[in-house]
């Protein structure tokens, strides 16, 4: 509907009235000549229609030839608005630059889109793209996804896989990152459970299989949690693929450093802005450069254009300046043990995700100018892990 309704607008839509008692003889001759005729409505003394700018022309003689009278009620249309403006040849000219230039931007990377991405930052993920050819400002039709695919894989070990598309100007980057899973048998293979490291057991659930520990009891890693491996009434071997979970409480030992003397940075002037406006990827410094003395603390803050919620391929940059005085100063053995508390929290977060960790501190000392403090990580997991079985 869209297409019809601009090659109407390139041909110059006509809306006339035709008044006569012919009026119906003059539609019929206008479609056996071909011509264009829509939207007809009947009135009180004749109809409204529609038609193009050209067979407007041609329906002057038909009009004629039944003795109706037409008449152009409003213009509309590419012919119309060139003829108001055929004077003005600066203002048609560059409305026409503007087009081509339109067209020409809709045929590069205006934003890179990544999703899908935990571990691995966006910032490295684009970095490697760029380095495959996709970056802001290169033309997309040009651009061999499959092959920049296979290389961003090669730069990016942490990625289990990627898949680059386009939308428009808009290149996403979905991207799986690798997860350390535990070894998985082929489930027509027999196997036991064995455990993937050492704790006291809480829950056993064996689907499939025979289970050798019970609640209360600690295990090792490695040592056999539920068997595939049974014998029937007649003494022959049986194996199964086993399955199922083995939760268990499992404990960590962390220990951290802090060293005691603590550099510290205070704001001692006026803070300097500095900006520049990315175009594309292209960058234009709106500053004097000049170089900077002295100590200083660096803070650069991005902020992408957009006009009525489109992204535009435009980045404004501001870097922010601000002088410092560089000193030193000693931690107290209590601020020093909540620096560590918080690493070990942080460590928690990474290396837990999704369980409910308790962290307990079990030790503490100060020497050698830090501070060594050591956590004690208890948390309920599934400790359940495959390991074939040779018949």
């Amino acid at each position: 509907m869209y297409l019809v309704r601009f090659i109407r607008w390139l041909l110059g839509t006509v809306r006339f009235t035709l008044r006569g008692i012919f009026s119906e003889r003059f539609i019929n001759l206008v479609y056996k000549n071909g011509l264009r005729l829509w939207g007809t409505q009947k009135r009180e003394d004749g109809f409204d229609c529609y038609t193009v700018a050209g067979d407007y022309k041609r329906m002057h003689r038909l009009a004629r030839a039944t003795g109706v009278r037409i008449r152009v009620q409003e213009k509309r249309g590419a012919p119309f608005w060139l003829h108001r403006y055929r004077k003005r040849v600066g203002v048609v000219l560059g409305i026409l630059l503007f087009c081509l230039f339109l067209g020409w931007m809709s045929r590069l990377c205006w934003t890179i889109e990544v999703v899908g991405n935990e571990a691995v930052s966006s910032e490295q993920i684009v970095q490697a793209v760029a380095e495959s050819g996709i970056k802001r400002g290169a033309n997309i039709k040009k651009i061999d996804l499959k092959s920049a695919e296979e290389r961003t894989m090669v730069l990016l070990p942490g990625l289990s896989s990627i898949s680059i598309s386009n939308m428009g100007t808009t290149v996403v980057v979905e991207v799986k990152e690798v997860r350390e899973k535990l070894p998985v048998v082929d489930a027509s293979q027999p196997c036991n459970l064995v455990a993937a490291k050492k704790g006291r057991i809480t829950r056993v659930l064996a689907l499939e299989g025979n289970a050798t520990v019970k609640v209360g009891e600690y295990v090792t890693e490695g040592q056999l949690l539920v068997t595939g491996v049974y014998e029937d009434r007649w003494g022959k071997a049986l194996f199964k693929h086993s399955q199922g979970q083995v939760f268990a409480e499992t404990e960590e030992e962390i220990t951290f450093e802090i060293p005691l003397t603590e550099l510290v940075k205070t704001p001692v002037g006026k803070v300097k802005n500095r900006h520049v406006l990315e175009i594309l990827g292209f960058k234009v410094p709106l500053f004097f450069p000049g170089k900077l003395e002295g100590d200083y603390l660096s803070e650069v803050e991005r902020q992408e254009l957009s006009l009525f919620g489109l992204t535009l391929p435009i980045t404004w940059h501001t870097q922010r300046i601000t002088p410092v005085e560089v000193g030193s100063r000693e931690l107290g053995e209590e601020e020093a043990l909540g620096q560590a508390q918080a690493r070990a929290q942080e460590y928690a977060d990474s290396h837990y995700q999704g369980k409910e960790v308790q962290i307990r501190q079990t030790g503490g000392e100060m020497g050698d100018g830090a501070f060594r403090a050591t956590f004690t990580l208890t948390c309920e997991q599934d400790i359940a892990q495959e390991q074939a079985v040779q018949r």
